[in-house]
């Protein structure tokens, strides 16, 4: 008897605390779930729930007591918008910032705005990206953009490519296809004013004229 009232109270304490460590993670799923939302509604031009979902998103990281999670979900939120060639400056990001004192982020931050930075402090989906970019490549670019995981992490580093002046006709077609296969409609009219732009440098004005007859046929 003793010992099946030993066992049964030591499974208790083994449930109830598995059930707060469950708790206590439960907002970064839910906040990683909103965010998600948030990314894929931004990019398909639907600002109105992009809002909604990143409100939600930063209702549930702070729930965590950890800055970091908050100073996080603020600078992919910011990420996102320099995607979309947005020059907003990442000010609730920036607000956390001196109390965060994180090198990943910083350097993340630094890497969006086209910045010189220290590659191995980067997230490193983007070492390989970044060394690419300063190396001038834009042919090798392409092939490391596509062997990112997500089209968000494809976009914001086709962005921060595009921001440091390494471009190519074929990563902005790349762009332009990948943004219409998920619906991404804003990313993809970002894209082809990107492509009206490049090719009005690179004195192909005819095909730039093509380019933006379509582009008001679909706004």
């Amino acid at each position: 008897m003793k010992k099946f009232l030993l066992f049964t109270t030591t499974l208790f304490i083994a449930l109830f605390w598995s059930g707060c460590a469950k708790e206590k993670h439960i907002w970064k799923i839910n906040g990683n779930s909103h965010f998600n939302k948030y990314q894929t509604f931004l990019l398909k031009g639907d600002n109105f729930k992009a809002r909604y979902y990143l409100e939600y998103a930063i209702k549930e990281a702070k729930n965590s007591s950890n800055l970091v999670d908050l100073a996080t979900m603020h600078l992919g939120s910011c990420a996102m918008q320099r995607a979309l060639f947005s020059n907003e400056a990442c000010t609730a990001y920036d607000a956390l910032a001196p109390h965060v004192h994180n090198d990943v982020l910083s350097t993340y931050k630094d890497f969006l705005f086209a910045v010189p930075l220290d590659a191995a402090k980067l997230p490193p989906k983007y070492h390989v990206v970044y060394k690419t970019i300063q190396a001038q490549n834009p042919e090798v670019l392409l092939d490391k953009i596509k062997n990112l995981p997500t089209p968000f992490a494809q976009a914001i580093a086709a962005n921060v490519a595009a921001r440091n002046g390494v471009m190519s006709l074929e990563l902005i077609d790349y762009m332009i296809e990948r943004a219409s296969i998920f619906g991404y409609k804003a990313l993809m009219m970002e894209w082809m004013r990107q492509k009206i732009s490049f090719l009005r440098r690179t004195g192909r004005e005819k095909e730039a004229i093509t380019q933006e007859v379509f582009l008001k046929e679909i706004e």
